[in-house]
């Protein structure tokens, strides 16, 4: 049996803005690779397994379940699910499968994308939160039918239950949210003491579960 830690979530997930993330000075200047400072290399380390970091800066819900949905789980997986904050969307392409099928959206790319100012003018804070959780939902359904272990901790709780629908309940869910006690330099993201103290939550939940 396989024993991995596979994440999935945004930059916060990813790592970005940290040391080792950073390739120049404007916050979308990102290694290609996530951060080994970020919190599932620190939590891979505490569980002593290998890790797998899917975290993509700027994913919004839709596209973490997009990437759970095309992951070769193994049985044994330990997976953690950081749901993103909801005001993020993107759009399908067909002349993109050789990439990805889809370009994202969200308030980051206001006047540079056509399509993101359209979606930006008609999009609501509600309808973003209900969707977030049918996707949440959808991914717990998934994993379950695979028997993976997972657990829910999105980046921010409170955004999401603000409008919580009252017929979806999810098992493994944690409300606790990203621990933030510092920033990196010159970025609005985590620094490394947040994500150590983010792995460290999130190792104490997963031993409560065994």
């Amino acid at each position: 049996m396989n024993h991995r830690l596979v994440t999935f979530g945004c930059s916060f997930t990813y790592g970005q803005g940290l040391p080792d993330c950073r390739i120049g000075q404007n916050w979308s200047d990102t290694a290609s690779t996530p951060s080994e400072m970020s919190w599932p290399f620190e939590l891979g380390k505490l569980l002593n397994v290998p890790v797998i970091n899917k975290g993509v800066p700027g994913a919004s819900n839709t596209e973490i379940l997009y990437h759970i949905l095309n992951f070769d789980f193994k049985l044994g997986d330990t997976v953690v699910l950081m749901w993103s904050m909801p005001n993020r969307d993107l759009y399908f392409l067909p002349n993109r499968w050789r990439k990805k099928p889809f370009r994202q959206l969200g308030i980051w790319l206001q006047g540079k994308n056509p399509f993101a100012d359209q979606w930006l003018k008609n999009t609501t804070d509600y309808d973003n939160t209900v969707k977030s959780w049918l996707y949440m939902h959808h991914a717990e359904l998934y994993l379950k039918s695979k028997k993976i272990n997972f657990i829910h901790y999105p980046v921010t709780a409170i955004e999401l239950e603000k409008f919580k629908p009252e017929y979806i309940n999810l098992t493994n869910y944690f409300n606790i949210g990203f621990e933030c006690i510092d920033e990196c330099i010159n970025d609005k993201h985590p620094g490394i003491k947040s994500h150590k103290k983010t792995a460290n939550t999130i190792y104490r939940i997963l031993n409560e579960q065994k």
